[in-house]
């Protein structure tokens, strides 16, 4: 009769592991998708500081440098965007000059930037990030 015990206890642990393996198959695929999308968010911040960073850049060059065309600053963008940024995916560049109330002038570098996401879910609508860099002239 003990071999009849132990039996019907094999057989439990039996569907205990195969409950695990249909638990893990149900989660895995959402543990990938927020792990990605966790991803995509640190690319972001890092996709934003660097504009941001560039933007600035391309500010005071245009300060420093007033008859700089659009391509001159769309290489300081580059430049200075440290590998994250890619030329294509800038969409736009505007440089203004805004009077303060004190009477400085400063000019400002609007870069827009095409963010495109790893996650397939993600990927059919890129995100435009868009920053201002400013520097008195």
């Amino acid at each position: 009769m003990r071999m009849h015990r132990h039996r019907a206890r094999c057989g439990r642990r039996g569907t205990e592991r195969g409950s695990q393996v249909v638990e893990f198959a149900l989660l895995a695929p959402i543990l990938l998708l927020v792990t990605m999308i966790a991803l995509d968010g640190g690319r972001m911040v890092a996709t934003y500081t660097a504009l941001k960073n560039a933007a600035y850049q391309a500010a005071l060059y245009a300060a420093r440098n007033p008859n700089a065309s659009a391509a001159d600053l769309k290489e300081v963008v580059r430049t200075e965007g440290n590998g994250v940024l890619a030329v294509a995916d800038i969409t736009a560049l505007a440089v203004a000059d805004v009077n303060q109330s004190n009477g400085q002038v400063m000019r400002n570098v609007t870069a827009t930037y095409r963010f495109r996401f790893t996650n397939p879910i993600l990927q059919p609508s890129p995100l435009f990030i868009s920053t201002t860099g400013s520097f008195r002239k």
